[in-house]
């Protein structure tokens, strides 16, 4: 039987997450970090619009790196998954109660990243960058997959992809309206894949985020086109 997966969205209700405009609740601050190569080393790595920065999501950085102060915004709520910036593909600080829950859970290798969260002038180290290598394209079955260039307002395109190389040529922003994932480890309760920005995971562990009222992230359920699994 294959597992029912759902895919992790930020939460950015401000209500509860505390800032408006969707912005990040807290932001990595260069000018305070006393050694400022750390926060190079990460941006270098995760956002340098560079060509290998894309495919660096599917790796750990071979520095290893803390983030030295992270700015709480003054409106800002501590949730559970706290999003902060500048981040892309990868974007969340955890807190305890997450760490506890995902070790009894079936994920890809990860690490977490030491972080030091200020507000005003006190600081926790209770929460860490949690990191997880995206798993690369691969995995990913272009020929069944749906892509569109467009939006619902403008209209969508449709778009014929057979390969990686054909995907990677194509110079428009892409829908990924279905997802079709070959020889896959339909084991796991949390992974990511390098063509969705955000994260996918399992029905067991959706259950539990709610069972233990995890803050911070929205999980939507996934039609059954969107998402194929194949082992």
């Amino acid at each position: 039987m294959i597992p029912k997966y759902y895919r992790i969205e930020r939460e950015y209700e401000p209500k509860l997450v505390g800032v408006k405009d969707a912005s990040a609740q807290a932001e990595l601050n260069r000018k305070s970090f006393v050694h400022k190569e750390k926060y190079d080393e990460y941006i270098n790595f995760f956002l340098s619009y560079q060509g290998e920065w894309f495919y660096n999501q599917t790796r750990f950085p071979t520095l290893d790196f803390d983030f030295e102060y992270m700015k709480l915004k003054k409106t800002a709520i501590l949730t559970d998954f706290l999003y902060f910036g500048p981040s892309f593909y990868h974007r969340y600080l955890v807190d305890r109660k997450v760490r506890e829950t995902l070790k009894n859970f079936r994920l890809p290798p990860f690490k977490y990243y030491e972080t030091k969260l200020y507000s005003n002038s006190e600081f926790t180290d209770e929460y860490k960058f949690f990191y997880s290598p995206s798993f690369n394209y691969d995995f990913v079955d272009f020929e069944q997959c749906h892509f569109s260039v467009g939006n619902n307002r403008t209209g969508k395109k449709h778009i014929q992809v057979q390969t990686k190389e054909q995907f990677l040529e194509i110079k428009d922003p892409v829908n990924t309206d279905k997802i079709v994932l070959k020889n896959f480890d339909l084991g796991l309760d949390y992974f990511n894949v390098l063509i969705s920005p955000n994260p996918f995971i399992s029905e067991r562990l959706k259950n539990k985020f709610i069972e233990q009222k995890i803050t911070g992230i929205r999980i939507v359920e996934l039609d059954e086109s969107e998402l194929v699994i194949n082992a």
